[in-house]
């Protein structure tokens, strides 16, 4: 039986020269082009959906609370049911704002209250109770119109 040669391992200092680089890989003008005209029609579609998705009413935003006009719309409500009002204060102490208020733009970054009343005069009092920077100083709200109210 012939007595077979043993390989030795392979020598990667050759790679370590300073002479040796890989050539740099470059794409055809052309594909620059298209892949840049394809990253403008992604954007332009998306920002098309956002701003109807935000104009349709489906779209949550976080406003300051000293923006929303409570007195936009006539309620219907006189009384506020004391012990409600602190089970839903201290909901929002512990969880946070769930269901975001419904307000309709007027203009120079004012909104009018369609429907969440309850939810907003409790965080303008958590506000007042705890100050600035408790974080009770912004809202949930979709943007809408008062026909598209629920």
């Amino acid at each position: 039986m012939a007595k077979r040669k043993r390989l030795t391992p392979a020598n990667t200092g050759f790679l370590d020269d300073t002479r040796i680089r890989p050539a740099p890989t470059r794409s055809a003008p052309i594909s620059d082009v298209a892949g840049d005209a394809s990253n403008a029609a992604a954007l332009d579609e998306m920002a098309h959906v956002l701003h109807q998705a935000r104009a349709e009413g489906r779209m949550v935003a976080s406003l300051p609370l000293e923006s929303i006009k409570a007195e936009y719309l006539v309620r219907d409500r006189v009384g506020i049911n004391v012990e409600g009002m602190e089970a839903l204060k201290q909901s929002l102490r512990q969880r946070g704002q769930q269901v975001p208020i419904e307000v309709e733009p007027l203009g120079d970054d004012r909104y009018g209250l369609i429907s969440g009343w309850r939810r907003l005069k409790a965080l303008r009092d958590l506000q007042d109770e705890m100050g600035e920077g408790a974080g009770f100083n912004t809202v949930l709200a979709l943007l809408r119109s008062p026909e598209q109210s629920s």
